[in-house]
């Protein structure tokens, strides 16, 4: 089963980076950018190229459909021996 969540892009980028305790700099040092582009799109000023978005995947160890869309596949329920 899949479950979509409500957050924007930004948001998800934000919740990916700061689960894993990286500021805004070192995000940016990994994927080329600064601090300020970081924050613009956390707020969703501005979205990251399609180069960008395999980047943040990669270094946030998921897909960029997860990073994008926000969904979490959800494992069912194995049956009972």
């Amino acid at each position: 089963m899949r479950i979509r969540n409500d957050n924007t892009l930004g948001q998800n980028i934000m919740i990916y980076r700061t689960s894993l305790r990286m500021t805004k700099t070192e995000l940016g040092k990994r994927l080329g950018v600064t601090a300020e582009t970081i924050t613009r799109y956390e707020r969703d000023i501005t979205t990251p190229s399609h180069d960008k978005l395999i980047t943040l995947a990669a270094i946030f160890g998921t897909s960029v459909n997860m990073l994008v869309r926000g969904f979490y596949d959800v494992a069912k329920e194995l049956p009972e021996e």
